[in-house]
């Protein structure tokens, strides 16, 4: 009889720790969802924030192609080389870059923030 208290009380013990061994792996497994939402709310809001500087980049380029003031710069630098004037409507991701040259001719580019304003 004795014996078959043993063996029962092994086979409690046995179950006992597979659970404690389950409920280990399931919280693993909780923690890894947890940490994979949190990477993918910050890899998406990121993605959101280029996409919206993109457009916002794309809008203020047109209105400075069509001669209008655009809106929403950081800082303006105004500076002549050489036989060109520059101006450089300064975005913190990137910059507007009007150039007119002595025939009057006027370009207007977009670029990153660390690139050559004119080459």
């Amino acid at each position: 009889m004795e014996e078959k208290i043993n063996k029962t009380k092994k086979i409690v013990e046995e179950i006992s720790s597979n659970k404690k061994d389950d409920e280990i792996f399931y919280d693993k497994k909780e923690k890894g969802k947890v940490v994979r939402i949190i990477w993918n709310v910050i890899f998406y809001g990121i993605l959101v924030v280029f996409a919206f500087c993109a457009v916002f980049g794309v809008i203020n380029f047109n209105k400075v192609k069509d001669g209008k003031e655009p809106n929403g710069y950081a800082s303006t630098k105004t500076y002549t080389e050489e036989t060109k004037n520059v101006t450089v409507y300064n975005y913190y991701a990137y910059k507007i870059v009007k150039v007119t040259d002595a025939s009057g001719k006027t370009t207007v580019s977009l670029k990153l923030w660390f690139l050559d304003d004119v080459k």
